[in-house]
């Protein structure tokens, strides 16, 4: 079958009324998508000025039932395209166009601009015609690619889930032996650090500036040693699991943490008690007591066939998205 673009969809499920406006009365509903009817004469519109037989009728059908999908499936989800993300990319839109305008006129983008002068044509309503003219189209292919996204996300995790364990490790040795054999495997290693943390989870009695008051005072009272680090954590922390153990959370790399986490980790001189920030979990102190070096090579190239072979299924999964979004649309063949 011969593979359809964006835009093609698009001008498809944009016109696709447009194609029955002229219908005969003896025309015939040959399928419907979500309620929608596909006529026979669009069919035929279709297969104009092409090799007229069965397989090209069903290659003609299937393109308009994925345009009926599409112009169905949009309606329903009223997808909505963030006006300033939108604005931003019309914006470059038009100065592409208008560069691709020079070329075409054997012009530098300044050339044409001074020519646009010369003619005495405003430059800003010059911009303001083209966006007029690209904005529809271009804010229908951003709902398109949201749409697309949207439906492979809903694969992504079920994707994850099924991965193969011993498939990963496999691809993950051949990688390494690969490199071994070229002589050029070196081992990887990273910083692991021993943190311990005191956290204060925020609730309907604690806000954000009462918590980090509260972890101010606690942090002075161990600076001063009135309490220790261990003794604070046990009895205010939030983290129970850790609090129970004196805050300490063992040797780990900063990546596993949530982002302000890990981030504190690393600025936080070795023996110092960090300034109370907030994470995604609520607001810490913490103290990195010791470092070491660990050798994360197998890790590394797990995680590399790992992302390999995800690449490959996600996008074997973009260019089939179409057939995931007909799983749930209510698509009849008539007779």
């Amino acid at each position: 079958m011969k593979k359809m673009t964006f835009k093609w969809l698009l001008a498809s499920a944009l016109g696709f009324s447009v194609l029955t406006a002229n219908a005969a009365i003896a025309d015939r509903v040959v399928a419907s998508v979500n309620g929608a009817p596909i006529l026979q004469s669009q069919v035929d519109a279709l297969l104009k000025n092409r090799q007229d037989n069965a397989e090209t009728r069903k290659s003609a059908l299937n393109q308009l039932i994925d345009a009926a999908l599409i112009r169905t499936t949009l309606q329903q989800a009223k997808i909505e395209v963030p006006k300033a993300q939108f604005m931003q990319i019309l914006k470059q839109e038009v100065e592409r166009q208008m560069r691709f305008i020079a070329s075409q006129n054997h012009l530098t983008y300044g050339q044409f601009i001074l020519a646009l002068n010369n003619e005495g044509i405003d430059l800003d309503r010059y911009r303001q015609q083209i966006a007029a003219n690209i904005a529809p189209q271009l804010k229908e292919e951003m709902q398109m690619a949201m749409l697309r996204d949207q439906v492979l996300a809903q694969e992504v995790n079920d994707i994850r889930q099924k991965l193969n364990r011993a498939e990963i490790k496999k691809l993950a040795d051949e990688l390494q032996n690969k490199m071994t054999k070229k002589g050029e495997q070196k081992p990887i290693s990273a910083k692991e650090y021993q943190v311990r943390h005191i956290l204060l989870r925020l609730n309907p009695l604690l806000d954000d500036a009462q918590a980090k008051t509260q972890l101010s005072q606690i942090r002075a009272d161990i600076l001063a040693d009135k309490i220790s680090f261990g003794k604070a954590a046990l009895d205010y922390s939030k983290d129970y699991l850790s609090g129970a153990n004196g805050g300490d959370l063992g040797y780990q790399l900063p990546e596993i943490y949530a982002p302000a986490f890990a981030k504190a980790i690393v600025n936080t001189p070795q023996g110092q008690i960090s300034q109370p920030f907030k994470s995604t979990f609520g607001w810490h102190i913490l103290q990195v007591t010791d470092t070491k070096e660990k050798n994360i090579t197998e890790d590394v190239y797990l995680q590399r066939a790992y992302e390999m072979i995800m690449h490959e299924k996600l996008e074997k999964l973009g260019e089939n998205w179409l057939q995931l979004l007909r799983k749930n649309a209510d698509i009849q063949l008539e007779g």
